[in-house]
């Protein structure tokens, strides 16, 4: 009897150590698992029909836990939370896009406007209290659609009224269930989204009844919150630590380096998200005293007409980049916003099916964004997206040499591209150029005008200086005429260096010795050899 018990007890210990052990990095959560009692909100973010963080708020729940105990209801976002007065659209473009004589005003589902997830928070809240004046809000978790594809192809079928739902029927199902209905009837209207509830409810119980599915389950979490397809924030300080350590929490991050967001808002009550592509171009020029930056955003509608689920395309886009930047050109309606050290270009898109369109904003930002030689690049992701496309392209200073573990790196050029499944910083250190002037060019362009060509800028103070050369006739070609040339004046332009004569006279297929000495590039790099010799000729002039 003894060494049952003892394996009992053994076997138990086991199970917890296991059940510990698969929650993986929900471990950190554990004590409040076990001991919380609190309000928290819920929300089914569509990403099909994107908003800053993740989509539009199609549907939430109100999940309260008493020392751990959960329990949950489900409401639809056209219900009693807009019973309230009329509230004008605070944000751009709202009453723009939105507005209309069906319109009925700024309400909780179009609250997630921001693309820091702890300031969409406040503004969730501040709307739930509008009908819920009482509540605390302990937290809001958000999943998107994505997710919930994921969790329905781990225990599918998944039933739902009368349906079977799978991962690759689920989104045509419900969204014909909600679009497919009587709109003169109230009923029909109130009721048009309780099949999500079906759906949350027989998952939950698929989870309960399948523990063998729990790592799984637990590792499809993670990996959705870790894609910004879910997020999690706490109005507890020590939770929302731990959240932002794991980076689950969809907040901008504070940096000293560049950073980049691209973020769409559909304001067209379609999903054409579904149907859409983004593709970025990146191109950064770090000169010597700023960084000139060009991006491109390139969106491609690629669905055709299928109302209600695409259709003509209307949103906002805002590109996010570090406060310090100066837009230098961009559309005439670009609007810009600041958020303390990040800010915003935007502009309205108008996209027919099929259609494409490409944003171009140019600025400037200043060199101390480098950093002890090293230029790093926050890339953001968008909750709600799948994988945008990047290509970042970095030109440094002639003669620099790179270094990178993120970027291909040829001499003072740098190319990455990436599908953005998550925000990822990338890094590229920059050498100082120790590598001697090359002269790429050299002629007579005119009668007494020498150029020579250099590969990289030069010091100006050496390369004018007119002890720096000397001219010589080599009476290669004609034997009885020695010209005595002498320096009238040079000019020197980055790279470009022209010598103005005087004392050549015309002698075509002459050769002339040009002498340098101690001409030396911005990085006080000096010719090799030096002095240097290069031969140029008079030809047909």
């Amino acid at each position: 009897m003894k060494k049952i018990l003892i394996t009992l007890i053994s076997l138990g210990l086991l199970g917890i150590i296991y059940g510990i052990y698969i929650l993986g990095p929900f471990r950190a959560f554990l004590p409040n698992m076990i001991f919380d009692s609190g309000t928290y909100l819920v929300l089914f973010q569509n990403n099909y029909e994107l908003r800053s963080t993740g989509g539009f708020i199609s549907a939430y729940g109100v999940l309260e836990t008493n020392f751990g105990i959960p329990s949950i209801n489900f409401y639809d976002v056209y219900g009693e939370i807009d019973d309230h007065e009329y509230t004008n659209p605070p944000y751009y473009p709202m009453e723009e896009l939105l507005g209309g004589p069906m319109y009925g005003g700024y309400t909780f589902r179009d609250s997630n406007w921001f693309a820091d997830f702890e300031d969409s928070a406040a503004e969730i809240i501040k709307m739930y209290t509008l009908t819920n004046p009482d509540a605390q809000i302990s937290g809001i978790l958000t999943v998107d659609f994505s997710t919930l594809e994921d969790l329905v192809g781990l225990y599918e079928p998944v039933a739902a009224g009368e349906f079977e739902l799978t991962k690759n029927n689920l989104f045509e199902t419900l969204e014909a269930e909600v679009s497919d209905i009587n709109r003169h009837s109230e009923e029909a209207l109130s009721t048009r989204k309780d099949i999500m509830k079906d759906v949350i409810e027989n998952l939950i119980k698929k989870a309960i009844f399948h523990p063998f599915k729990q790592n799984d389950l637990f590792d499809l979490l993670a990996e959705n919150f870790a894609t910004k397809h879910a997020i999690l924030w706490f109005a507890d300080l020590s939770l929302e630590k731990k959240v932002k350590n794991l980076g689950w929490s969809a907040t901008m991050p504070e940096t000293t380096g560049d950073l980049l967001a691209v973020s769409e808002s559909n304001l067209g009550g379609m999903k054409n998200d579904r149907y859409m592509a983004r593709n970025i171009k990146y191109e950064v020029d770090i000169q010597d005293d700023e960084i000139l930056c060009t991006l491109e955003i390139t969106m491609d509608h690629f669905g055709g007409v299928n109302i209600p689920l695409s259709g003509d395309y209307k949103g906002y886009l805002r590109a996010y980049v570090p406060a310090t930047a100066t837009l230098i050109s961009s559309s005439t309606e670009t609007k810009t916003e600041n958020y303390g050290t990040y800010q915003s270009f935007g502009d309205i898109v108008k996209l027919e099916d099929t259609a494409q369109t490409t944003l171009t904003y140019r600025y400037s930002l200043p060199i101390s964004l480098v950093s002890d030689g090293t230029y790093d690049l926050n890339l953001i992701k968008q909750p709600g997206t799948d994988a945008d496309h990047y290509e970042i392209i970095v030109h440094t200073e002639q003669g620099s040499a790179l270094e990178s573990e993120d970027f291909e790196t040829r001499e003072e050029h740098a190319y990455l591209s990436l599908d953005l499944e998550k925000d990822t910083q990338v890094s590229l250190k920059i050498n100082p150029d120790e590598n001697s002037p090359r002269i790429h060019s050299h002629e007579i362009v005119e009668l007494n005008k020498i150029y020579i060509g250099f590969n990289e800028p030069l010091d100006c103070g050496t390369a004018a200086d007119s002890f720096g050369y000397s001219i010589v006739d080599t009476d290669k070609t004609v034997s009885g005429q020695t010209d005595t040339v002498s320096i009238v004046s040079i000019t020197c332009t980055g790279g470009d260096v022209w010598l103005d004569t005087a004392g050549m006279t015309s002698q075509d297929e002459e050769f002339y010795d040009v002498i340098l000495r101690n001409i030396r590039d911005k990085h006080r790099n000096y010719l090799d050899p030096n002095p240097r010799t290069v031969t140029v000729v008079q030809r047909g002039l």
